[in-house]
Formats: structure tokens, sequence, C-alpha cells
């Protein structure tokens, strides 16, 4: 399996209520900054199920460290999976450059820390208790920062 992963800028409206949309300027509509992972379909199934079950679950998680999913698409080879964009970038970032890194106070580095804390926990105890989620890939590179915390 392989995957790219891109940043784009959406037009977005609140589709439950299109009427409010339909003959606006489309510069006037709000713009959604995303991150989108395009993965190609090897013969590997694993790829796949691992696909469907990141899917399944950021369908379910609604909190706010929590990354959210904005859409998906699985079409012949091609998979792609679509997110809020983290403005900031990852904690890898930020180790692997001391001049970024001395810019957290320790208020911001204390946040950081209890805001990974309380998204484990979600993830951990909040979601149906059928399926519990264990993270198995927490690393800095996958910790992504918002505007907030920096």
């Amino acid at each position: 399996m392989r995957s790219l992963v891109y940043k784009a800028e959406l037009e977005h409206f609140d589709n439950t209520d299109f009427d409010s949309v339909e003959g606006k300027n489309k510069c006037d509509l709000p713009k959604r900054h995303v991150a989108i992972k395009h993965i190609k379909k090897t013969s590997d199934e694993q790829g796949e199920h691992g696909f469907i079950a990141e899917i399944e679950i950021l369908s379910r998680c609604k909190h706010p460290n929590i990354v959210s999913l904005v859409g998906f698409c699985d079409e012949g080879r091609d998979m792609i999976i679509v997110y809020d964009l983290a403005s900031n970038g990852s904690l890898d970032d930020y180790l692997g450059a001391t001049s970024k890194m001395t810019t957290f106070t320790w208020v911001q580095r204390i946040n950081l820390c209890l805001g990974i804390a309380h998204g484990l926990k979600y993830i951990h105890t909040s979601l149906d208790h059928k399926q519990n989620i264990i993270h198995r890939d927490l690393k800095s590179a996958n910790i992504l920062l918002n505007v907030s915390i920096i």
C-alpha cells in the first residue's frame, strides 16, 4: 500500500441547508482546509482493511482532540480519505527543529500533553463498548497540531 497526502481548500457549505447556498457567489462561500490521503490499492488486502477500519473509527469519533473525517472515496484502485487539516503540522516537526520547540511555553506544553491524554481517553473509553480502540501507532508524527496549541 502506497499513500500520498495533499493539502487542499474546499468550498464548503452546510449540505443540510442547500437553499441557503443556491444563487450565492462562489467567492462568498466559506473555505475548508483539508488534508487528502490518497492510497493506491495493491494486491495486498491489508491496506483495504485498514482503510475501511479507519473510516469506521473516524466516523464514530467526535472529539476536539481527534482529527475529523470530512469524507472518503473508494473507487477502482484508488482510496481517498479527506480530513480536516491540522494547520500547524505535526509535533514531530517541532521536536526536530529546536528553534520551533523553544517557542512553546510550559503552559502550551502542558496543554499539548493534556490534549493528547484527553484524545486517548476518549478513544479508549467513550466509544461504544463493542469495539475498543487501541491506537498502536502513537508517535510525534501522528500528533497533529491546530492553531489553538501554538
